[in-house]
């Protein structure tokens, strides 16, 4: 009780606080009101994941009933995260929201929705009763929409805030109705209820209550079809907006499709299979759309995507452990999920601050537009390329120990199943490495299109290395992923104990040891990679510092005078995939062509192409014009007359009173025919 009043207080003072302040300010008392908040739940954590969970009951009321308070492996894993990201992404939101002279108002609202969302996000992990969840749920939608829509004078940053609340409010719909199902049918908001009235429950039931869960929990989370706010959301909110919303908020939809998932008594291989098939197709689409786009915000926002489709499959697999009784698959597939989970956290939010560095220097997200930045900003650049390495799941990259992980676990399973199982392992791993083939090709374009080269346009300012406030939180999390891939083994332990705990009791333990060794030898690679680095490194800067390095043009093919328009762009780097995949990648051009046997054109010509969302243009797109054709047939009640709203309210009492006295009515004749057969 102590620990959620001090939460609420210290996020309530402190949103005081930044309203009374300077606008130079603010941004610190966020930071400080975070930093209380998470070095006071810190504590609990660490001791969850010591094996010594925290479990209390509070009062509540009469419509909320008691509210248990649980803090256990897995909330405590997700509430670290929360914080490391929380942490470091105000740090540089510090510095970063310089470049743009907001007014006060702005400055102080974007402050205050920061706070609110790390103690939203927070609490989510931690409360257990779904009447609260939902609350807390509905305080982060709003609070994430504040900070989307930070620069409010553009249409198109408006279009996508309200895109994102839309959404948002349908995923709480499928939340509510499944809560209130199960509220309906025990009497109890407790998480726990769900599991002891699943129990006695057909399968089908199970697996309708938890579809219900996972399309609430997939909207939040990305999934394919559910992913249409994303690619919009994060171009048009702040860097640090964008790396908070990939590292964590999208992580809180995982988090409820384990929390729900695990409380399930039964039927959890169809539910690993249905997820498994549901997060291959969303990596797919997801890796697929990053490598075509070019507004390089929009790309790391279809490759959180496709991450949460890597994540999806480790949960997949491990589901259809459960199903299969194999504790090892279960340890394999949710333990390189959970991993995958912190992992994609850091070096995501990494990217995205990067991609922050990068526009405040050259006003533009079109990468078509850069090139060279490596010379004029080479810290950023060396940062940007350790975070390409790692989500592209490089060895020994912290990105590869998870995937590795996953892959292990699907290798797992072959020795478990009949030929259905056997054929969805076949898929997971072809599906998996070809994520990771087309992962690394996307990162391989970006990285050479924006920082090698030389500048394809002159930009409106010289472009010179972001202020060191802006680099300080990439380099912790840059040392966060240097310490992931030192010490894999220790992270494994901790995702080992985690799953440990929340696998049913009547399973075998599980066998770490072979698995543990692997990762142990893993680490040691890693270690003889960073040294050997170091040590070729320092060697290169003493034999270039001796010898005077000598520049001269390289071979021109013949051209004498090349110009920037030689160099591959990031179009003509994908036109070959978008080609062979033109059913998912929707491109769309204008320009206009040639006349017949026009050889020469009299005046310039100009081409212009896109791609767009194949689900939002061939799904989202018609249903919306259709449900707006369908609105002009009843928007004659919306009239703006007040005599009518008036009229709207008397008919609604006097329906409710209807149906109250059609009930006492029903009633009543039902016992004078029961009494007086």
């Amino acid at each position: 009780m102590t620990l959620i009043t001090a939460i609420l207080l210290v996020t309530l003072l402190t949103s005081l606080l930044i309203g009374r302040v300077k606008t130079d300010r603010k941004m610190w008392f966020a930071l400080a009101g975070i930093g209380i908040n998470a070095v006071a739940t810190t504590l609990p954590a660490l001791q969850a994941l010591g094996g010594i969970p925290t479990e209390a009951m509070l009062g509540g009321n009469h419509i909320t009933g008691p509210i248990p308070i649980r803090i256990d492996g897995l909330s405590a894993w997700f509430m670290l995260t929360i914080h490391l990201i929380s942490l470091t992404g105000v740090l540089y939101g510090i510095s970063y929201l310089k470049g743009y002279r907001a007014t006060s108002g702005k400055t102080t609202l974007h402050a205050c929705a920061l706070v609110v969302l790390h103690a939203s996000l927070t609490l989510l992990c931690a409360v257990q009763n779904s009447l609260i969840f939902l609350i807390l749920w509905e305080m982060m939608a709003i609070s994430a929409f504040i900070l989307v829509i930070f620069e409010n004078e553009k249409m198109a940053t408006l279009k996508a805030g309200i895109n994102y609340l839309i959404q948002s409010h349908i995923s709480i719909v499928f939340l509510m109705t499944a809560f209130i199902w199960i509220a309906v049918q025990t009497g109890s908001y407790d998480f726990k209820a769900m599991g002891s009235y699943l129990t006695d429950k057909h399968p089908l039931t199970c697996y309708l209550l938890l579809m219900m869960l996972l399309v609430g929990f997939a909207f939040k989370a990305g999934f394919v079809p559910f992913h249409t706010w994303l690619p919009l959301a994060h171009p048009a909110a702040p860097a640090h907006v964008s790396g908070i919303m990939s590292g964590l908020i999208v992580k809180i939809g995982i988090f409820g499709i384990l929390r729900m998932g695990l409380l399930l008594p039964a039927g959890h291989l169809p539910v690993g299979q249905t997820i498994l098939m549901l997060s291959l197709a969303t990596g797919i689409y997801g890796i697929l759309n990053a490598t075509v786009h070019r507004d390089y915000k929009r790309m790391l926002a279809y490759c959180t995507i496709d991450n949460i489709g890597i994540i999806g499959i480790g949960i997949g697999i491990g589901f259809i452990g459960l199903g299969i009784q194999s504790p090892t698959v279960c340890y394999l597939g949710f333990g390189g999920a959970l991993l995958h989970v912190l992992n994609h956290a850091i070096f995501k939010s990494l990217l995205f601050m990067a991609a922050g560095n990068i526009y405040q220097q050259t006003h533009t997200l079109n990468m078509e537009h850069l090139g060279g930045l490596f010379r004029r900003m080479p810290q950023t650049g060396f940062i940007f390329l350790a975070g390409a390495l790692a989500i592209g799941g490089i060895p020994p990259f912290s990105g590869f120990i998870s995937e590795f992980c996953i892959y292990s676990g699907i290798l797992e399973g072959f020795d478990h199943g009949n030929i259905a199982l056997l054929s969805s392992y076949i898929l997971a791993f072809g599906g998996l490495s070809l994520i990771g083939g087309l992962s690394v090709m996307t990162f391989t374009k970006s990285f050479g299109i924006i920082f090698l080269g030389t500048p394809r346009r002159a930009l409106p300012h010289p472009v010179e290395e972001s202020p060191l406030m802006m680099r300080v939180p990439l380099y912790i999390l840059a040392a966060a992923m240097g310490l992931m891939m030192v010490f894999p083994h220790r992270l494994m332990e901790l995702t080992g104990d985690i799953t440990c705990a929340l696998l049913p009791s009547h399973l075998p333990s599980i066998d770490m040891g072979a698995h543990q060794q692997t990762f142990i030898h893993i680490a040691w690679a890693s270690a003889a990679f960073i040294l050997t680095g170091i040590v070729v490194w320092q060697l290169r800067r003493v034999i270039t510092t001796r010898h005077p390095s000598k520049q001269s043009p390289t071979w021109g093919c013949a051209y004498t005078a090349p110009t920037s328009k030689c160099q591959y762009t990031g179009k003509s780097f994908a036109k070959p995939l978008a080609k062979h995949f033109n059913l998912i990648l929707r491109e769309h051009k204008r320009f206009r062509p040639l006349a017949e046997g026009e050889r020469y054109p009299q005046e310039s010509r100009h081409y212009m192409s896109h791609y767009s969302d194949a689900v939002q243009e061939r799904v989202i797109t018609p249903l919306n014009k259709r449900l707006l054709y369908a609105a002009n047939y009843i928007k004659f009640i919306q009239n703006g007359k007040v005599q009518w709203y008036v009229l709207y309210g008397l008919l609604f009492i006097v329906l409710i009173v209807g149906i109250g006295w059609w009930q006492s009515l029903t009633t009543l004749f039902h016992e004078i025919i029961t009494n007086h057969p």
